[in-house]
């Protein structure tokens, strides 16, 4: 099997600007990784290139929009493969674990890839109040959404991953469970001094312990696609002058920073 990168992420993630910010890096040569071929369906990155390179930020994907961009890659030492973006609207991606259904194209994706990245973002996520801190009468209020009856949103990402681990062992793959990298999004929004693997541990410890528990070695990493927040209307003159692709950075296992978004992908190919 040849070295497949499935992209996968629900709505608001940033799979959108870090589309656009590294389609830019790939053109001009810019990190580990080059394009080794004609990419197609590029028109949304495109579209959100355009936007940055104003200094304004992506418009929304409509949940109804369904295009499949595969990018050809190479690495510096030669190592090749493919990023694969499945699905481009994230509802599509939530609606997996509702219908608990998985459409021809998913599944072709899902049994085909080598490696899975899984786009998150804390902010978005409605995490548990700790049982430790909060008096037990209050563990009932009506806006917990397990009175609900709905799953948490660490339950939902588990329940996705399980969905997926089933689908690619009951397609008769002989090959091992794919590598996996937990990209946490929109790093400059979290006011942590935490590496990614630390604080997926303590803010999502039951997503982190179900992800341990399945792979030996994740590769768990930060992302800020943009580097700063930018506004869909009023241009930022840093974007404007300096360029998207001077912005934006990845935060590595041990804490480091780095202006290479394409560190995870490099990782997973080599």
């Amino acid at each position: 099997m040849k070295n497949s990168i499935l992209i996968i992420g629900e709505s608001g993630v940033g799979k959108t600007h870090f589309g656009a910010q590294l389609l830019m890096r790939l053109n001009q040569n810019i990190g580990q990784l080059s394009m080794d071929g004609a990419a197609d369906n590029l028109e949304p990155f495109l579209e959100a290139m355009d936007r940055l390179n104003e200094g304004i930020t992506a418009d929304h994907t409509p949940v109804t929009t369904y295009v499949e961009s595969i990018w050809p890659i190479k690495t510096a030492n030669n190592y090749k493969g493919e990023l694969i973006w499945p699905d481009y609207a994230g509802e599509q991606v939530s609606n997996i674990v509702i219908s608990h259904s998985i459409s021809n194209q998913w599944y072709k994706r899902i049994i085909e890839s080598s490696s899975w990245i899984i786009i998150i973002r804390p902010t978005l996520l409605r995490l548990p109040e700790d049982l430790l801190s909060k008096p037990i009468i209050d563990t009932s209020e009506p806006n917990d959404p397990t009175n609900k009856g709905e799953l948490s949103d660490q339950a939902r990402l588990i329940e996705l991953l399980q969905i997926f681990l089933y689908v690619y062992s009951k397609s008769g793959n002989s090959l091992q469970t794919p590598k996996i990298c937990m990209l946490i999004s929109c790093w400059d929004e979290l006011d942590t001094i935490d590496n990614p693997p630390e604080y997926l541990q303590k803010h999502l410890p039951m997503l982190s312990e179900f992800i341990h528990s399945k792979w030996d070695k994740p590769l768990i990493m930060g992302l800020s696609a943009l580097g700063k927040v930018l506004n869909m209307e009023i241009p930022d003159d840093e974007y404007q002058n300096s360029g998207p692709e001077k912005f934006g950075y990845i935060v590595q296992p041990n804490g480091t920073h780095s202006p290479d978004l394409t560190l995870p992908i490099t990782f997973l190919i080599e």
